[in-house]
């Protein structure tokens, strides 16, 4: 009876490690740690814009010119004329701009209306007023002067985060007559172009031209460029506007048949 009631205990005991295997978790096991998967987001595909959308078109800028007209063309500091030479560009483009003027030698000074009072600036100065004037110091008469170049640069005005960009610059050299005087060096200047009636002037002078003939070549022997006040300028001898309008009218006349605008245009 003993030996019964023992057994029982036992395997009564036995059933209740049993359920707690079942129940709870053993000791000192760590709990696992979840793992954060990524979000996966599917491509997508680029959008072309539709064909009909409201574009910006690109635009090309268009080739500017510069040059510098000084005036006059020798000058020493005793005239009484003029405070300087009078240094004008001749700038193309559009739009504001700033004029950077520099020089190796001597100073600026502005003298415009409508008080003309004269203002000295340094070797560098910045304007944009059409006119700057160049000078020296008379201090330096009588003493060797070094050849001069004054360099204008053309400027975008400057922008309100700092910076402005250089759109064209221009360089003028002075050499020196009698020590004292200064003289406006001048650049070569003559017909760039060889054929038709628009004529361009310049440094860049054509030496020797094809036999081909062009209507309107006639009209070419009545002008010539000449260096004026600093400016490679077209100057046009009398007839040379009637020539042109009479060759003009030829051209209007004769169509499409060249040869009968080449005959008219032998009676201009």
């Amino acid at each position: 009876m003993r030996q019964f009631l023992a057994l029982t205990v036992i395997l009564l005991i036995i059933a209740i490690l049993f359920a707690g295997c079942t129940s709870e978790k053993p000791g000192g096991t760590p709990v696992p740690t979840p793992v954060n998967t990524p979000i996966i987001t599917p491509p997508t595909t680029p959008v072309t814009p539709s064909e009909t959308g409201t574009s910006v078109p690109l635009t090309t800028p268009g080739i500017v010119d510069l040059s510098i007209r000084a005036s006059p063309e020798k000058y020493i500091p005793l005239m009484s004329s003029t405070v300087g030479i009078g240094l004008t560009p001749l700038y193309t483009g559009t739009g504001p701009v700033v004029y950077s003027w520099n020089t190796s030698y001597g100073y600026f000074v502005s003298w415009n209306a409508p008080d003309w009072n004269v203002n000295r600036h340094n070797e560098t100065v910045g304007t944009t007023n059409q006119t700057i004037y160049w000078t020296y110091s008379p201090d330096d008469m009588g003493k060797e002067k070094p050849p001069v170049t004054i360099r204008l640069i053309v400027k975008t005005p400057p922008r309100t985060h700092g910076g402005n960009g250089t759109i064209a610059w221009k360089d003028l050299h002075i050499s020196w007559e009698n020590t004292d005087t200064a003289v406006i060096a001048q650049a070569a200047c003559g017909i760039q172009n060889c054929h038709g009636m628009e004529i361009s002037c310049g440094p860049k002078v054509v030496e020797m031209c094809t036999m081909q003939y062009m209507l309107g070549d006639k009209c070419r022997s009545l002008a010539s460029c000449q260096n004026i006040n600093g400016s490679c300028t077209v100057v046009k001898q009398e007839g040379y506007t009637k020539c042109v309008s009479c060759v003009e009218e030829c051209n209007k006349a004769a169509g499409t048949d060249p040869m009968k605008a080449f005959d008219c245009e032998s009676r201009c």
